[in-house]
Order: structure tokens, then sequence, then C-alpha cells
């Protein structure tokens, strides 16, 4: 091969086809396969049919992520391999660690960021040692909310340490859970200490926006040193390489920059190192650069990812310094033709040192008659991917790939199409054979692949969680309700709203008419969603903080003026009232800072417009009189005001002996009449008409309802014969224009129709998946939902279980 590939190399640089070799098929090989990874699994497969010694074996990689994948995939084989160029530092742990701090920083120190960066594994907190693991700070970071900024960590774990610390005094609960709460708020406190010094040593931009460089050096190296994890040889070698790269960084003394660009001298640091680079050892497998392929001397070579535009640079010319500008200057000048005449004589000048002079199994004429040692006979194999898997598009072979086709063919014309016609159907990761497998899954893919029903009965037989999710998926697409998609009689009993001990809220009632599934994970599983959302950085505060804020400040400013008995008044009442709104926002920016002044500033102005358009709403005349506000039922009152809240939840009797416990909060009650009342409730957000015909919407409206129910419960005490005549709902900011949407009360027999079916769904057990969208709008449990779960609910609302669920919808 050694001839014919100089015959090759010379061709190429002088631009003619290398004349035909003799026949190379004994010892040379081709293929192609369709995707890198698929690529690499060929090669292990056919280093263990070829029976050598990994010793024996080369990997020639035409770029870098090809050297890591071998690396990966001799790892997962638990094969010993040495690496050339060794490996990429942002690959190990304790380089994508340092690579992840800087990230984090730049975020302006984003929580969400700090959290998968502990969840990832790359930072290893001992436990011995800092009290707590990276996963207790990963899930204490996801229970605070914290924010970004640094002061946010501080603020909200004090906040939930505070949670923590009532809970464990609190003489309500059992002493198990109270201790379990002291101990949850002393982990808090442990994290919040550690955070918190993280964040001090991350020095802060001085007056003129410039830092000591060496003060983030110092904060790289204490976190490479004792918060990286280091779980196999690669990563001790690693975070020893870069600390001493890192180091270097020293010479710079007192130079000073910004942040930022300090971060960036760090980083590259890591991206500009390459570790645990080592020479081919016995007894391991070797992999390296293409150019440096055939140093190692061994007998069996592969050379992998022969794709065009990866094995030789493209023709562009230096932008700075163009070829007509070089050959001006001086003709000794390198021009961007010279650049590729240059690769591809380092590689064809390798592969020209691979191979010996005699055909593999011919004798040389100076052999010695009697028997020699079997020495490995000779193997080259070069391959390309056919398909780039990550981009999802077609990849082409390189020259080299052609050229070899050429002389293993013996024919200098063949063509690519020939070529590619030749090697035939692309390799998979599913071997061709089974003996040809490489791993245990490999095995078992080719042995079903094409078997049909015979394979998966042998595949179910061996792995009854395969067969049991077949099972699942099989029932979800048919039109029965199953346990599959949601059918649990058992939890029906438990849930039973009107069983002893049993109270739920209105939202929980509207969530089990509008999804039962939903309801069911809730309040059946106990499950809760885990916010791994980015918080938006555009928005301040989000619509659920800014309605609860605005709730307590309209139940301020009334109950100011009922105390008074007057009405609100702007002289009277607005400065007051515009300096209580702005104390809010003081408290919000100090516990959750935003992440501009221009986004405080505008969001101040927002709220503080909704604050004054709700009292203007409120001096205009009306004849009703606001009496109650944010009155709770069923609810620990601790520092309730109101004079018409309880903690005992609200009974409605459904006639039959079945009585619905029902617990909440009124936003308020206003007296219409001498025993005449109605219900209000505010919505903060954008007013929608379609959204607000009828009067149930198919139970998945109830708060007029059971509020009125419960109000009239509730004004017993300080009235005689108490009748609610209404509902409003008022859409109180600038974006829902001062809507009001009054619905009549319906009456008791209609409401309690309504929870009839209601109570019939859940108790039955059939807890399905909304067949709509309208069910799953801002829904926390959506990644627990298969991909066409609305389709598969809607093909089984035939099913004789949910006929509940049918009659509900029929409550306009």
């Amino acid at each position: 091969m050694t001839s014919a590939l100089r015959r090759a190399r010379t061709g190429a640089v002088r631009g003619q086809d290398p004349q035909p070799a003799a026949d190379l098929s004994a010892y040379l090989e081709l293929f192609h396969a369709g995707g890198r990874e698929a690529e690499i699994e060929e090669v292990f497969r056919r280093i263990l049919a070829n029976g050598a010694s990994l010793d024996q074996v080369e990997i020639a990689c035409s770029s870098d992520a090809h050297v890591a994948l071998v690396w990966e995939k001799a790892l997962r084989h638990e094969w010993p391999v040495t690496l050339g160029p060794g490996i990429p530092a942002p690959s190990t742990r304790p380089g994508r660690a340092l690579i992840g701090f800087c990230d984090w920083i730049e975020t302006d120190f984003a929580a969400g960021h700090l959290r998968r960066l502990l969840q990832s594994g790359d930072l290893g907190i001992d436990k011995d040692d800092e009290g707590f693991t990276a996963g207790d700070a990963a899930r204490t970071l996801a229970r605070a909310e914290a924010g970004w900024g640094r002061a946010t960590y501080a603020l909200s774990l004090g906040l939930l340490q505070k949670s923590y610390e009532a809970r464990a005094m609190d003489p309500d609960l059992s002493l198990e859970d109270r201790e379990a709460a002291q101990k949850k708020a002393d982990i808090t406190t442990t994290i919040a200490a550690w955070i918190t010094q993280l964040v001090a040593a991350i020095p802060q931009e001085s007056a003129n926006g410039k830092v000591r460089l060496q003060a983030a050096v110092d904060v790289a190296l204490t976190l490479l040193d004792r918060f990286t994890s280091r779980s196999s040889q690669l990563d001790n070698r690693a975070a020893t390489a870069l600390i001493d790269h890192v180091k270097e960084l020293r010479a710079l003394d007192a130079f000073e920059c910004s942040l930022p660009e300090a971060l960036r001298f760090i980083r590259e640091r890591v991206e500009s190192l390459q570790v645990a680079a080592e020479r081919p050892r016995p007894g391991h497998l070797y992999a390296c650069h293409l150019q440096q392929a055939g140093y190692s001397g061994r007998p069996h070579l592969f050379v992998v990812g022969l794709e065009e535009g990866r094995v030789f640079p493209t023709a562009s010319e230096d932008p700075v310094l163009l070829d007509a500008e070089r050959q001006g200057i001086s003709t000794a000048l390198k021009l961007s033709t010279d650049r590729i005449e240059e690769a591809v004589w380092t590689v064809l000048s390798r592969l020209a040192t691979f191979g010996t002079s005699s055909t593999p199994g011919t004798p040389s004429p100076n052999s010695t008659p009697h028997p020699a040692p079997r020495i490995p006979s000779t193997m080259v194999c070069l391959s390309y991917s056919s398909r780039d898997t990550r981009e999802f598009r077609e990849t082409y072979a390189s020259w080299l790939m052609l050229q070899a086709f050429r002389l293993q063919q013996g024919n200098a014309t063949l063509s690519y199409p020939k070529m590619k016609a030749a090697l035939g159907e692309p390799v998979s990761s599913i071997p061709r054979t089974r003996d040809a497998a490489a791993t245990a899954s490999g095995w078992w893919l080719r042995s079903v692949v094409g078997t049909s029903d015979k394979g998966v009965e042998a595949v179910e037989a061996s792995f009854a969680a395969i067969a049991r999710g077949r099972e699942a998926e099989a029932e979800r697409n048919s039109e029965r309700f199953t346990g599959f998609d949601g059918y649990v009689p058992d939890a029906g009993k438990v849930l039973d709203p009107t069983a002893p001990g049993n109270s739920f809220s209105v939202t929980d009632l509207e969530t089990a008419a509008s999804c039962p599934f939903r309801f069911f994970l809730k309040k059946g599983l106990g499950l809760r969603p885990v916010d791994e959302g980015e918080r938006d950085k555009d928005v301040w505060i989000d619509p659920m903080t800014r309605g609860i804020e605005l709730h307590d400040i309209y139940a301020t400013l009334l109950r100011r003026c009922r105390d008074a008995h007057r009405r609100p008044d702007m002289k009277k009442d607005g400065p007051w009232l515009k300096e209580l709104a702005q104390a809010v926002l003081d408290r919000m920016n100090r516990e959750m800072p935003p992440a501009t002044a221009e986004i405080f500033e505008r969001e101040c102005s927002d709220f503080l417009a909704d604050v004054e358009l709700f009292l203007e709403g409120e001096c205009e005349p009306t004849t009703s009189e606001p009496i109650g506000f944010e009155v709770s039922f069923g609810r620990p009152l601790g520092d309730e005001v109101e004079v018409l809240a309880r903690e005992e939840p609200v009974e409605i009797d459904l006639g039959g002996g079945l009585t619905f416990r029902v617990a909440g909060r009124i936003d308020r009650i206003d007296k219409v009449g001498p025993a005449e009342f109605q219900v209000l409730d505010y919505k903060t957000g954008t007013f929608w008409r379609p959204d607000w015909k009828g009067t149930f919407n198919k139970g998945r409206r109830l708060q007029h309802a059971l509020y009125g129910l419960a109000a009239v419960e509730l004004l017993k005490a300080r009235y005689k014969n108490p009748k609610v005549s209404g509902a409003v709902y008022y859409f109180s900011s600038n974006k829902g224009r001062q809507e009001r949407v009054p619905i009549a009360s319906p009456t008791r027999h209609q409401t309690a129709a309504v929870l009839a079916d209601l109570r019939e769904l859940i108790v039955s057990g059939a807890f399905v998946h909304a067949p709509d969208d309208d069910g799953c709008k801002w829904c926390d449990y959506e990644s627990a939902c298969g991909g066409n779960m609305h389709g598969q609910a809607e093909g089984k609302l035939g099913d004789s279980k949910l006929k509940a669920y049918g009659s509900l919808a029929t409550h306009a």
C-alpha cells in the first residue's frame, strides 16, 4: 500500500488521478455509516471481529469530536484507551464546572443556571465538609424561588428559612413534622451561608468599571480545588492541569479589566487546554488525529470521519492579507492553495508510511523455512458518515475516500456514485448479525429486527417493564378508558368531596371539572411541579405575584374606608394609597430585584396606574357598601382581621345525606340591600369576553356559586336571613379595562346538580385528561402528560365510565 499511496499523494498534489495499484482488497476496507456514532460503533465491532489485541489497533480521527466519541465509547465498553491529542478540558467535569461557573456570573447570577449546574454533577460538594450535597442545594434553590442578582440568594433563602422555622414552631403540627421543618431550616441556613460566601468572593466592579484579574483567578482556583467533581482519574488529571493552566494568569499581576473580560481570560484558559494526552501504551487502544496516523507502528489502522470539508481545509483566503497581496509582497508567503496542498501532503504522507512491502499472507523471499511467531496481518479501514444526525442533513465522502476506493478497485476512473453504490447500505448502530454485536443492547436489537410479533414476545418475556409500557401505549390509543388513562376507582373513594375530613378549595373543584387528571396528580398523588423554567429577565413581577399584591392593597384601602365609615375619596386616599403601593414595590425590589432599572421603572409605573385606576372606580357613586375583604373560611385564621372569617370549612348540603365541605377566600362582599349581598371576585389579568359566557362553563366556573353559598353561611353570624343575589367578576386593572361580568346567583338546586355530577366523576375514579386545549392553559403538570393526550381523551368520551364527565359538560 505504501507505493500506491505515494502515487496517490503525488497525483493529488499535481492534480492528477492516481495510477492503478495492485489488489489491495485483502487489507484495505471501506464503509460508510448512517451517523457519527454508528461509524464509531462499527469500528468497535470490527475490532472485536478481527480478534487483534487492543494494543495492535490505532484509530485516526479527522476531528476532536471523533476523538471524544472514541473515548466515550471506550469508557462505555470498559476498554482501556489512550488519546494522542487528549481530551478538551471543557469535556471534563472540572472544565465544565468552571465554564458553567463563568456562565452563571455572566447571566447576572441567575438562580436557574446555578441550580442546573448543581444538578449536573460537575460541582462536587462534600457533605462531610459543607453539611449538604449539591442535590440538597439545587432542591432548596428551587423551593426558594430565587431570581437573579447577587442579593437574591440571601433574600429568598432567608424567607424560606423563616417559613421552615415557623412550621417548626407550629403547635398544630406533629412532632415529626416540626422536627423535619427544623432540619430543613438548618440545611437552608447552611446553604445560604455557602452561596453568600461564594457570591461575596466574586469581585465587584469598582467605580471605574474594573476588577483585579487576580481576584477572579483566586475564585476560579478555589472552585477547581474544592468544589469540582472528580469521579475518575481523568477528572483528577483535568483539575490539576486546569489549576496549573489558570495559574499562568498570575503573570499579569496587577492587571485590571471589566468582570466579563476577566471571565473571558479564564474561559480561554479552559477552552485552550487539552488534558490526558498520552502516547500509545501496551494493552490500550490508541486514538489520534489523522495528521499523526502511523506513528504508533500498529498493524491495524482505522481512519474515521472522512467527510467532505472535514479532512482538508477549504480554499478560503486570509481576509487580512489576500493571495494577490501576498504575491505582491513576496513569493515566499503562503497562499490559500498552499495550505490545502500542505494538508493533503501531511495526511497522505502519514498514510503512505503505513503497511508492508509484501502482500499479506505472502512469505518474503528471505523468510526462514521454519515456523515463525504469528504476526497480526496488516489492515487499513477508512470510513465516513453519510448523515449528520445532529443537523439532520446528508454528508458526502472526502476526496481521500474516493482515492482509496479507486486504489482498492484498481480503477482510477471510478466516480463517487459508483463508490456509494459499491459500499451498499450505510451501517447503523444495529449490527448486521447478532454475532457481530459489541454490546448486549446491540445483540437484542439485531435479534428482534424483522422478527415481527415473535421478536416482540421474546423482548416482553425478558423485560416486564417494556411489556407493561407497550400495553399502556396500546390502551391509551384505544377507545377504552382504563387505568392507563386515569381510571383509579380506589382513589375516588379517598378523594370523595363529601367524605368526612375532606375539604377542597373552589379552585381544586374547578380543576377537577377542567382536567380531572390534573386533579388526581395534585390531590391524589400529591405531586407538585418543579419550577425548571428560567425567569424572564424582561419581566419583574409575575402575574400571580402581581395579583396577590394588588388584592392586598385593595383590601387595605377598603378596610381603611370601612373603619372610617366613608366611601373612598381621591383627595383623602390618593396620596396615602400611592405611598402604600410604593412601599409594596420597594419591598419587592429588596426581596426580588428586577434585572434593570428600566424594567423597575416601567413595571412600577404600570402597577401604580392599576392602583390609581382601582381607586377611581371605587370613588364613583354607587348604592352598594363593601363590608368584607379577603374573607377566608376553612383555613387557619392567623392574623385575620375580618370578623366574617372562620377556620371551619363551609358545608353545602346536596341532599340525600351528602355534604360538600368547601374552603377558600372571598375577595369581597358588598351589601346591596337590607339583607341582600353580592360577592365580588377581582381579576387582574386581561378580559376576553368569549371565555365568560354561561353560568357554570361545564363545571369549570364554580366560584360565584360556591362563594355565594359560603357567604350566606358566613353572614348568618351578623345578619338575619341574609341573601346573596349574585356575583361579579371585576377586571380591575388597565388590562381588564375595568370590565364587570355579573352573574345572577344560581338556585341551590342548580348548584347541587353540578356538584353532584362533579362528585360522581371524582368518586368513580374517572380522572380523564382534558380533551381540549382550554383545560390545559397555564398548566404546570404538562410534563406528566403524553404528546397526543387531547386526541386520546376525546376518543374515549364514549366509554360508559365517563358518563359523569359527559353529564358535567352539559352544565353551561
